[in-house]
């Protein structure tokens, strides 16, 4: 991302990944036919994007995208 070495933190089979540098972080969360990217700055917790991430995957899986 950007050129800047990231950290692999945790990554769940059919679920998440999650890496990150310092307080920013990155999660990639793998849906039917596209790859959701949430980044993270210092002020949002890592859960928080963690989670809205998920919530978002989660949804277009359902709905088949």
């Amino acid at each position: 991302m950007r050129r800047v070495k990231y950290m692999f933190v945790r990554g769940e089979e059919n679920a998440d990944i999650y890496v990150k540098k310092g307080a920013e972080g990155v999660v990639f969360y793998r849906c039917n036919t596209c790859i959701i990217v949430g980044y993270h700055n210092d002020k949002i917790q890592p859960g928080q994007c963690s989670a809205t991430v998920a919530k978002l995957g989660d949804f277009l899986k359902e709905s088949g995208i």
